[in-house]
């Protein structure tokens, strides 16, 4: 699918040293070797039809592998021939004047197309006003505050470093995550005379998370299929490789601020790969008490955490788990990680988001117990097996080192 405007968003700026910026990815991109995704920046103007070439230079950013939603990727030295990314190509160089050089309005856009002809704008960021740095949001279809940022209004204005606070959620649906990045008051900015990036950088590459569970792809008989996406009579494929029709698929929206314990409400980040042999294929994000098959056990994901790359995670906004039920206890395979199935256990549906759906379908369903697989069961860190928790951390230790090295 091709990219769209607010499909990335800018987090960082930098307009000193050799400068900088950083975006996160809001949409799936998927590119190969076969077929490439272009991306472009451009630190020149734009009146509304055309480019103006102001000398300050323009980016290609090539991907040429899949990278999912929440991905944080940043450019750094922009302004030198040695310009990079921490994924993908990057080539070209642009400067970003910030105050330094005696200029203080400065804009990047980001679009596809070409390198001088822009087809679709997908972002775009002005360190004070777009009309100050001598771009025109005209016939880009970008809007500020949602798919465009201004920072003239940050404290102080005109920042030479800027950068989406820490301390602002990263947890969101992309509409309300646009919202969010795209409002000055949650950025941090900088303004001194000398160079301001230095102590600031690197940018934050903590990922973003866009609804716990909602996008997680679940291997039915039509591939993989993102657990919203799922109805009642759609045939999964189990663990055992048996598909087996779905019987309900319940909803139950969180919010965070109503949860007594955290520990057991919040969901677990399982980072791609933490459970090795490539496994999950990507992050995947599980309430604390959903089991995992590892090791030929059982185990909550709770009990899994390491805070290395099985995380627990903090969320500010409201999110939506979903529960696959089928017609006896089983393992799905979710990110290709065999996960267990919905266990109703005569439980009162009342408080899932869809629980009167289910009431009509199954009026007697509240006295319903499902029989659980007969696999061990850990429930807590505490019973974790000692060589369960050390090759997690070995494969933890090794997907870190993987990372330092790319």
């Amino acid at each position: 699918m091709a990219l769209a405007a607010g499909d990335i968003a800018f987090i960082g700026f930098n307009g000193d040293s050799d400068n900088d910026f950083a975006i996160v990815v809001l949409e799936d991109i998927n590119g190969s070797a076969s077929a490439p995704v272009n991306v472009f920046f451009t630190a020149n103007a734009w009146d509304g039809n055309t480019l103006i070439d102001q000398s300050e230079g323009s980016l290609a950013w090539t991907v040429d592998s899949s990278i999912v939603a929440g991905t944080v990727i940043t450019f750094s030295d922009i302004k030198t021939d040695n310009a990079t990314s921490n994924v993908g190509n990057l080539s070209g160089s642009m400067t970003l004047h910030t105050g330094n050089s005696g200029q203080y309005d400065q804009a990047i856009l980001a679009f596809t197309g070409t390198v001088d002809t822009p087809s679709t704008f997908l972002a775009a960021i002005a360190n004070s006003t777009f009309e100050a740095a001598g771009v025109s949001l005209n016939n880009t279809g970008l809007t500020v505050g949602n798919t465009a940022l201004e920072l003239e209004s940050t404290r102080p204005s005109r920042p030479h470093f800027a950068e989406y606070k820490d301390t602002t959620t990263r947890i969101g649906t992309k509409t309300e995550l646009l919202t969010s990045i795209n409002n000055a008051q949650n950025w941090d900015s900088i303004r001194n005379r000398g160079d301001d990036s230095s102590g600031n950088l690197p940018f934050n590459t903590t990922s973003f998370i866009e609804c716990f569970l909602k996008g997680t792809r679940i291997l039915g008989d039509r591939g993989e299929i993102a657990v919203e996406n799922l109805t009642i009579g759609d045939h999964i494929l189990t663990a055992t490789g048996q598909m087996e029709p779905i019987k309900w698929v319940g909803r139950q929206t969180v919010d965070p601020r109503q949860v007594t314990h955290p520990l057991r409400g919040y969901p677990i980040w399982i980072k791609a790969g933490a459970l090795g042999d490539e496994l999950p294929h990507r992050d995947l994000y599980v309430s604390p008490d959903h089991a995992l098959l590892v090791e030929g056990l059982l185990i909550n994901a709770g009990a899994l955490v390491n805070g290395l790359s099985i995380l627990e995670t903090v969320p500010t906004e409201p999110f939506v788990y979903y529960h696959v039920e089928l017609y006896q206890h089983s393992l799905l395979v979710a990110e290709g990680t065999a996960t267990e199935s919905y266990l109703p256990q005569r439980e009162n549906r009342d408080w899932y988001d869809n629980g009167a759906d289910y009431q009509a379908l199954y009026p007697q369903g509240g006295f319903l117990i499902y029989w659980p697989m007969k696999y061990p069961r850990v429930s807590s860190k505490r019973q974790l097996p000692q060589f369960v928790r050390q090759r997690l951390l070995q494969v933890a230790q090794t997907l870190s080192s993987q990372t330092e090295v790319a």
